[in-house]
């Protein structure tokens, strides 16, 4: 029990007092006018009993130079004093109820709040869970210091996965030949970021292959008319000299469709042995008329079919092929595509000297039969052989060809922000490797476990906290409305409770007035149900219950 305030020096209005003449009673009145240091030595017992000496310091005598001072006596004569800005010891047992001690725990003005909250729990608890409290805070702590440095370690890992978040680039592998597929992704990029102009490139075509009907050519020569007279072009020219009549040709031609090869139409002679007839048979067959043509272009026409032309011909096409495929050889491997010209002109050459021989003898006797079965073969063996080199020379255009709309259907296909988002990978796959980097992982890897650990003992702690919470405010419940009861009041607390909202412990509670419940935060509101004196009375009853909590536990303690 406090029994004497013995001294205080340099606080507020109390500057220089002495108190060792007058002892303290169980009940003792001090009475005062305003602004005589009541509050003042309200804020010194407070002080006393939190050890906080901002309460004193704060109320420095502003015009004396004395330092701040108090020297109490408690029971048996012990002393506590406060010098230097410090208290010799604390002195729990000391209470103080004043506007601070409303302000502070229940209520300011007409609202109640979360501050207000953690206060009251925290009085109303008392000594009964100061074990559990601290082990609380403290694992809280804890657990709040292990999750801020896996905070900070992920800060640091954030530098080096950027475009990818932590899990997957904690799984990243490390590609030895990385930097190969990244320069062929890239390739590829810039590339389907390039598709429109891509694909506007022209695509390889085969060259024409020519023609050559050697089946024709021989059908001419191999002609033969059976009554053909040789010599009837120049009896029939003797003849018609002889006569020089105007239209004589075409009155002879005209009368040839009488000719029963038998006798005259005009004068029924024999004509059978006649050789004038016989010419005019020959000179006006039209089967004749139409070898003679023939044969006549049989040359023209093999040095045309059968020229170097037509190879350089197909050398163009086959030129043109090439030229489209070197566009395509940056992104498409296609094989090397080659014609053997000089080779195919050598050919050409063989066969056209072959043919024209040939023509040559059908222009000199085109009655006879020109040609045998071995010059054919050879003709189409030599002709063969050119169509096959071009045959080759177009098939490898094909080849690069279907390689090339292979490639031009992939592209389709080709996502750049995919291909974009794997360079990231391969690219983050070597930093994820790195000896930062792992050194980063390991660390965060303790740093969770250790996370892990304290959030599992804050939550046993809580637990446990929580329960024995509930229990003692089960308890100051009943004591508060007991004393409420006692005081006249027509308003009870309900549902007392705590919780861990915004981190830390704090209490709830409702009101229950004329049968009604009424939360703090809730319509109607804390500050319009209850008037100032039951806002007063509720924060008196609170500190009251604390006192007689602690008179029961603390025998030598009293409430003052």
């Amino acid at each position: 029990m406090l029994e004497r305030i013995e001294r205080i020096q340099g606080i507020g209005l109390l500057h220089d007092v002495n108190g060792k003449p007058l002892k303290l009673w169980k009940a003792q009145l001090i009475y005062a006018d305003n602004g005589r240091g009541k509050s003042t030595l309200a804020s010194i017992l407070r002080s006393a009993a939190t050890g906080d000496p901002t309460l004193i310091t704060e109320r420095k005598t502003i015009d004396a130079s004395l330092a701040p001072l108090v020297d109490l006596t408690f029971g048996s004569g012990h002393k506590v004093s406060f010098s230097n800005g410090v208290w010799s010891e604390k002195r729990q047992e000391l209470l103080v109820f004043d506007a601070d001690f409303v302000e502070k725990n229940v209520h300011s003005g007409g609202i109640v709040t979360p501050g207000q909250r953690k206060n009251l729990l925290q009085f109303a608890l008392g000594s009964s869970a100061v074990k559990a409290r601290a082990t609380e805070e403290e694992t809280t702590k804890l657990a709040a210091t292990a999750n801020s440095e896996v905070s900070q370690i992920t800060a640091q890992l954030a530098g080096f996965h950027q475009g990818m978040l932590l899990p997957a680039f904690q799984k990243l592998s490390l590609d030895p030949s990385a930097a190969t597929k990244i320069a062929d992704l890239q390739k590829k990029i810039q590339i389907a970021n390039n598709i429109n102009n891509i694909l506007a490139r022209p695509l390889p075509d085969q060259a024409p292959l020519p023609t050559l009907d050697l089946e024709s050519l021989f059908k001419i020569l191999n002609t033969s008319l059976n009554d053909i007279q040789e010599d009837a072009e120049s009896i029939i020219q003797k003849h018609l000299q002889h006569i020089s009549k105007p239209d004589i040709e075409k009155w002879i031609s005209e009368g040839q469709k009488f000719d029963d090869s038998k006798n005259c139409p005009y004068c029924a002679q024999s004509t059978s042995e006649t050789d004038l007839i016989k010419a005019y048979r020959t000179h006006f067959n039209k089967s004749y008329e139409e070898l003679k043509q023939q044969v006549s272009v049989l040359e023209r026409g093999i040095q045309i079919r059968a020229s170097d032309s037509v190879i350089d011909a197909f050398d163009v096409g086959f030129s043109k092929a090439t030229a489209a495929i070197a566009q395509w050889i940056s992104e498409v491997n296609t094989p090397s595509c080659s014609f053997e010209s000089a080779k195919a002109k050598e050919l050409i050459g063989a066969l056209r000297d072959l043919l024209l021989n040939l023509a040559s003898s059908k222009i000199s006797k085109p009655l006879e039969v020109i040609g045998n079965s071995t010059e054919k073969s050879q003709a189409q063996e030599l002709w063969c052989k050119i169509i096959q080199l071009m045959t080759q020379a177009n098939q490898q255009i094909q080849d690069s060809k279907l390689l090339i709309e292979k490639y031009r259907t992939g592209l389709a296909s080709e996502n750049a922000t995919l291909m974009s988002q794997q360079v990231i990978a391969l690219q983050l796959g070597a930093v994820r490797h790195s000896k930062a980097v792992t050194a980063l992982f390991t660390s965060l890897a303790g740093a969770k476990q250790n996370a892990t650990e304290a959030e599992t003992k804050k939550k046993a702690a809580r637990t446990q906290l929580n329960e024995q919470m509930s229990a003692v405010l089960s308890t100051f419940q009943k004591s508060i409305n007991s004393l409420l009861e006692k005081f006249g009041a027509t308003f009870r607390i309900e549902k007392m409770d705590s919780n861990f909202r915004g981190g830390s412990a704090r209490s709830e509670y409702g009101l229950r007035l004329r049968g009604m419940s009424i939360s703090l935060d809730g319509t109607p509101k804390f500050s319009t149900v209850l008037s100032e004196g039951d806002k007063r009375t509720l924060a008196f009853a609170f500190f009251c219950g604390d006192c007689f909590r602690r008179s029961k536990s603390i025998s030598e303690n009293r409430c003052h």
